[in-house]
């Protein structure tokens, strides 16, 4: 169950970083704050 959940996690985390625009305002994120509200977006 939990392995079920780690592994949907790491597809969601890795979906994400195929996006280039989030990548680069995670580079240029001044702190966890602002990293956090580009993952919300």
């Amino acid at each position: 169950h939990s392995t079920g959940q780690h592994l949907k996690a790491l597809a969601r985390i890795s979906r994400l970083f195929k996006n280039q625009a989030l990548r680069e305002g995670i580079l240029k994120a001044e702190d966890s704050n602002a990293i956090y509200s580009i993952l919300l977006e």
